[in-house]
């Protein structure tokens, strides 16, 4: 604040002589430069002045005067109105150093006339100390914090940058009191204040990372590590799988070790999560926890988890028998179930079930059929007899296959039944004509197979066939007594039949009843070796020819389906007839002839002579 000198009057105005001391300049470093200013002032001045303004500065001992202003005449106000002089430099200047003490410099303006002083105003500057201030660090409950630093006055500190360690706790920053919960200074930062003062660590408790996470396969505990910050730490481990979570109870590890965590198995039901794959991915959230319960923080982390093949899916295979024929189809009932080559089918069918949540995607069967799909169902002929396996194997959409499963089925043989041997002959008796047959026949033993025997006849004559007998036995002869006469031949034939309609005969030929020569009364025709029957020339003898033989309208042999005609044969050299088993029955006609050459039938066919049961015995030469 400035101070005044007393005022004066002196003519007609008035002096009063004013100080004001201020610093000026700047305080760089270690150093610091002041600068001091006064000031005057004249006031209600009417007319010519010739005062002075003198400034002065105490140096310790006496006052030092500068004199500022002279009267020299120039300085004129008109009434009522004032001059004043300002700001003006006293002109000293010095510089102090950091540390100085605490100073008091005086100061003084007066208005001088002549030898007289009419005010006199004086003042004091204190020039503060250039003073230095503590800045303490405590660590707060840690440890390593920085030194003391010491701060100046007026100068910026810039706070040391290392930090504290606790553990267990991260450093958040300096705080103003040791309950404090809000960060006043960071390391490093900058301090202003012209004060000391002590600052305190902050501290928030430190959550642990999870260091090591190990990929198993469902079944397998989980093994999860990472380093506790405090041995009272306590901790929570959540595992996730898509919507599946299991969070567990608290871990206390009690050291500040790295620990493994093994104490959780992760239940197949989780499986279902992963439909479509082998394997899928687990998150894992480890929560640190105070000795109190209050919650730290999290670190996440994740492992796979592969599905073992103990998951695959289960085959359920069936067979049963179809046919497009309605008697195989009657014998599918107990206790036949027969699968016959070339008339059944196997219906192949099957189930599958995927196991935690996967779902059947292919089955397929390899093996004696192929074939693939879902539903599955497939039928197959079977032609050959003999086991027929089939193997299943079910897919599902993680691609999983079952354990193979296999089914093996029995194809039975089939053949029609086959009459290979039928004979029929003229027994002697007296008063009776009597017919001996003898047939032998097969037919397959499959199923509820069954046949059926026919024995027919029909005279020479005759154009239908009329049952004689079914009570013929396989391999065993029977003595036939009606309806034969002696001077009729007849063709006899047996017929097999199976339950499939297939059926087998042969047809036998009987000669009337043998005679030397027979030509009958009153009749036409003349008969060799049988009685005459159709008024024709007939032979029932082998035959021998020597000689040419012209026969100008056709040949007909009996027992043959072919006419021998002009055309076909001119020169006949031998017509035989000989028996077949000779000591059963007679074949006649089972013979042909070709440009003198002589045939044998050895293996009639039923019903038409095929070429190819026909060989060359005699070439005519």
């Amino acid at each position: 604040m400035a101070q005044y000198g007393t005022a004066y009057n002196i003519g007609q105005g008035q002096y009063r002589a004013g100080v004001n001391a201020y610093l000026q300049g700047t305080q760089t470093g270690d150093t610091a430069r002041y600068r001091v200013s006064t000031w005057g002032e004249l006031k209600n001045i009417d007319g010519w002045s010739a005062s002075n303004l003198w400034r002065a500065w105490w140096n310790g001992s006496n006052w030092v005067w500068t004199e500022v202003t002279r009267g020299d005449g120039n300085c004129y106000c008109s009434w009522s109105q004032s001059w004043q002089y300002t700001n003006q430099d006293v002109g000293i200047e010095w510089t102090e150093t950091k540390g100085h003490s605490k100073k008091t410099l005086w100061f003084a303006t007066e208005f001088r006339c002549g030898s007289g002083t009419y005010s006199h105003a004086e003042i004091a500057l204190e020039i503060p100390a250039r003073d230095s201030y503590t800045v303490s660090f405590n660590a707060n409950g840690g440890t390593g914090a920085p030194s003391a630093q010491t701060k100046w006055y007026n100068e910026t500190l810039t706070l040391s940058s290392t930090r504290p360690t606790r553990a267990g706790y991260d450093f958040l920053g300096w705080g103003a009191s040791a309950s404090a919960t809000t960060v006043s200074y960071n390391a490093g930062a900058s301090y202003t204040a012209n004060s000391g003062t002590t600052l305190y660590a902050l501290w928030k408790p430190t959550s642990s990372t999870i260091s090591s996470v190990k990929n198993i396969t469902l079944g397998d505990n989980v093994e999860i590590k990472w380093t506790p910050k405090a041995t009272d730490y306590k901790y929570k481990l959540k595992f996730t799988l898509g919507s599946e979570t299991h969070t567990t109870d608290y871990i206390s590890p009690n050291s500040t070790s790295e620990y493994p965590y093994t104490g959780y198995t992760i239940p197949d039901s989780w499986a279902a999560q992963i439909p479509n794959a082998i394997s899928g991915v687990v998150n894992v959230e480890l929560t640190s926890y105070t000795n109190d319960g209050t919650q730290l923080g999290t670190s996440s982390s994740a492992f796979t988890l592969t599905l073992p093949n103990t998951l695959k899916p289960t085959v359920v295979p069936s067979v049963s028998e179809t046919s497009d024929n309605s008697t195989i189809e009657s014998w599918q009932n107990p206790p036949y179930y027969t699968y016959i080559a070339g008339y059944s089918k196997i219906a192949l069918t099957a189930t599958a079930t995927a196991q935690q949540g996967a779902s059947i995607t292919n089955i397929t069967v390899t093996g004696s059929a192929s074939a693939s799909g879902y539903p599955f169902s497939h039928t197959t002929g079977v032609q050959t007899a003999g086991d027929k396996t089939f193997t299943f194997v079910a897919t599902d959409s993680r691609g999983m296959q079952s354990d193979p499963e296999t089914i093996t089925v029995n194809v039975t043989a089939y053949s029609p039944p086959e009459v290979s041997m039928f004979t029929a002959e003229r027994k002697p008796a007296p008063n009776i004509t009597v017919v001996d047959v003898y047939g032998v026949w097969s037919f397959s033993n499959v199923g509820n197979n069954t046949f059926t025997k026919l024995l027919e006849y029909k005279t020479s004559t005759d154009s239908t066939w009329s049952v004689l007998a079914d009570d013929i036995q396989n391999q065993t002869p029977l003595t036939l007594r009606d309806p034969f006469t002696d001077s009729l031949s007849y063709n006899i034939r047996l017929t097999i039949t199976d339950s499939l309609d297939n059926a087998s005969s042969r047809t036998v030929y009987i000669p009337t009843m043998y005679v030397w020569m027979h030509y009958p009364t009153g009749g036409q025709g003349v008969a060799f070796g049988k009685t005459s029957e159709t008024g024709n020339f007939e032979i029932n003898y082998d035959l021998e020819v020597y000689g040419d033989a012209e026969i100008q309208n056709g040949l007909s042999v009996s027992g043959l389906d072919h006419t021998i005609t002009q055309a076909d044969y001119y020169d006949i050299a031998v017509l035989v007839a000989r028996p077949y088993r000779p000591s059963l029955h007679y074949e006649v006609g089972d013979w042909a002839a070709n440009n003198g050459a002589v045939w044998e039938c050895n293996t009639p066919t039923t019903g038409t002579w095929n070429a190819s049961d026909w060989t060359e015995i005699d070439d005519g030469t």
